[in-house]
């Protein structure tokens, strides 16, 4: 692999590519080569030009946008790291769902279709658009006011009233109403992604601890949603950091970590198929536990036929609901690992094929421990959680 991908940023509503003009010049002079396309209806427009006449934003739809991306990457002639922010963060992952990219970096995402989380300061973000239905297809402009509380927040009025100035242009508004409709609707909304697709490109989503438009509640939902999935996909959180964190005072802190952890995952990563016993390609990361250390519900639900695996000792009681992954808390503080979540006390170790393998006894619903083997195994922390103090 390429030791120096093309990085392709996605810049998120009332934005333009020139939001993303601190990390494109940063990762340009480490030797990247940067792609930044603006959205369909802005194009490279500077955020005056787009003010000045929105009509092009006018009726501009999610799955549009994301086609546009798409034929962007696929014309590339290597795979890139996807980078986006905001609703930018939720077409990254409509991309990676797609099979795209080496890897991908949500910059305090929205949530996709099925993540129901919606806190108020989200609500509060979005109120200006969803009030009027009938303005779906329109371009409402960005007041000031409320730019000083979805980006400004860390500001004085003065000091955000001056990066409106430098930035906002106005909504595409049925971009806000696709993905706020698509919320409940897991298996058919726009913004909808398959959580358990195999062989999809690491995630990492960034969370900023006073964003008042993609708040850290919103990752973490997002993170339990892909848990279940055999993919990596991890979370870190800057305190501090309000939905301006790509330029916001210290984003160089931001931007270094995001595409270390991109190169670090995607180099591990074997994109070459393989065949399993069954004849079916599947991707190197998901073979069996015993060749690639990873179990996972699809493992058990469509290759196990008898009461047990052909290729280890796990029973049939394994099979269907899924294998929840150990959630692990990062904290720089504490200077290491520390599980959480229930039944991390009842550990106990079981031998297959020679493999040490962890499982977890997970307690009933009462409360009261389980008994005898385990009906849910945790063998991996595919899930992980990073606190930046």
């Amino acid at each position: 692999m390429n030791d120096k991908p093309p990085i392709v940023l996605v810049h998120g509503l009332w934005m333009t590519p020139s939001s993303w003009d601190t990390w494109s010049t940063r990762y340009r002079d480490q030797g990247h080569e940067v792609i930044v396309p603006g959205w369909p209806g802005i194009g490279d427009r500077t955020p005056q030009d787009v003010r000045a006449d929105p009509a092009a934003l006018e009726g501009r739809t999610i799955t549009e946008i994301v086609d546009s991306y798409d034929r962007i990457i696929r014309a590339l002639p290597e795979p890139p790291i996807i980078m986006g922010h905001s609703f930018g963060g939720i077409f990254i992952q409509m991309l990676l769902d797609r099979g795209l990219g080496l890897a991908g970096v949500g910059v305090e995402p929205g949530q996709p279709a099925g993540v129901l989380a919606l806190p108020w300061s989200t609500l509060r973000t979005g109120l200006p658009i969803l009030a009027n239905p009938f303005r779906i297809n329109k371009a409402n402009r960005f007041s000031k006011r409320h730019f000083h509380y979805t980006f400004g927040n860390d500001l004085t009025r003065a000091e955000s009233d001056a990066e409106w100035e430098a930035s906002a242009i106005n909504s595409v508004n049925r971009v806000f109403f696709e993905g706020v409709l698509s919320l409940p609707k897991a298996k058919t909304g726009i913004t909808k992604v398959d959580f358990h697709k195999p062989g999809r490109a690491p995630l990492l989503l960034i969370s900023g601890g006073i964003d008042h438009v993609a708040p850290p509640a919103i990752q973490k939902a997002t993170l339990r949603k892909y848990q279940a999935g055999p993919s990596l996909v991890e979370r870190i959180e800057f305190p501090g950091r309000t939905h301006r964190i790509v330029s916001q005072a210290g984003w160089e802190e931001v931007a270094d970590y995001a595409l270390r952890w991109a190169l670090t995952h995607s180099a591990a990563v074997e994109p070459d198929a393989a065949t399993n016993r069954d004849g079916r390609t599947v991707d190197a990361r998901i073979h069996h536990p015993h060749n690639e250390r990873q179990h996972h519900a699809q493992a058990h639900s469509q290759r196990h036929r008898g009461n047990r695996c052909r290729r280890c000792t796990l029973p049939r009681r394994t099979r269907g609901r899924g294998v929840p992954r150990r959630r692990v808390e990062r904290n720089a503080d504490a200077g290491g690992e520390q599980s959480a979540g229930p039944g991390d006390q009842a550990h106990h170790r079981l031998r297959a094929r020679g493999v040490r393998r962890l499982q977890r006894l997970e307690p009933r619903r009462d409360g009261s421990p389980s008994q005898g083997i385990p009906g849910h195994l945790v063998l991996e922390p595919a899930a992980r959680t990073a606190i930046r103090r």
